[in-house]
This record gives C-alpha cells, sequence and structure tokens, in this order.
C-alpha cells in the first residue's frame, strides 16, 4: 500500500491557488460558485454518510462485532446463580427479622 504524501498534495494546491488565473476575490461570481459548488458537495457527502448510517442502524449490524461460526455461546454457571439468589434470600430474611425488632438504642433527641 502506498503511503499517502500529503506534503505534496498541500503543494499541489498551494500552486493551483497561485496560478496567475486565479485569484481568490477578484470576481465575486465566481467566488460565490465555487462556495456554492464546496458546500453542495459537502452537503451530499454527509446526506450519504446519513443514509449509509440510516440503512445500517434499520438492518441492526451496525452495532454487531461479528460471530464467527465456531465462537461457543457461554452459559449461565446454574449452581453459581443458584448460591447467588440463596445469598439474596437470605439478607431478605435477615433485613425482615430486623425491620420487627424495635430498635435497642434510645432516641437522644427525646
Amino acid at each position: 500500500m502506498a503511503k499517502i504524501n500529503f506534503k505534496n498534495i498541500l503543494n499541489k494546491f498551494h500552486a493551483l491557488l497561485k496560478k496567475p488565473g486565479f485569484k481568490l476575490g477578484a470576481n465575486p461570481h465566481t467566488d460565490w460558485k465555487i462556495l456554492v459548488y464546496f458546500f453542495i458537495t459537502l452537503n451530499l457527502a454527509v446526506l450519504g454518510a446519513s443514509i449509509y448510517m440510516f440503512r445500517e442502524i434499520n438492518n441492526g449490524e451496525i452495532f454487531t462485532a461479528g460471530l464467527k461460526p465456531n465462537d461457543a455461546i457461554k452459559t449461565i454457571d446454574r449452581k453459581a446463580l443458584q448460591e447467588i439468589i440463596a445469598t439474596f434470600d437470605k439478607k431478605a430474611e435477615k433485613f425482615k427479622e430486623l425491620k420487627n425488632i424495635p430498635p435497642t438504642t434510645v432516641d437522644p433527641s427525646l
């Protein structure tokens, strides 16, 4: 793959602008034509990118990583899940017990 030489491209652009026949600001009609063509091109590029994004999002394919056929789907370890559920059940029972027992400390504001 060939490298892009930005310095060379920039030098060609400057040479184009320094041509004796081209002066920015010399003819307002030409300046406006250049601006209009530039913004039409810019709007068409943005429109194309927007249509591409819309179609990819609409198809639901823009945020997929692309699964390979040999990738295995990981499942949840049921034993670990049951242990976690049991832990939360114990915490819920403990909370109910603590809720029913009145506090043993005296309220200092009384």
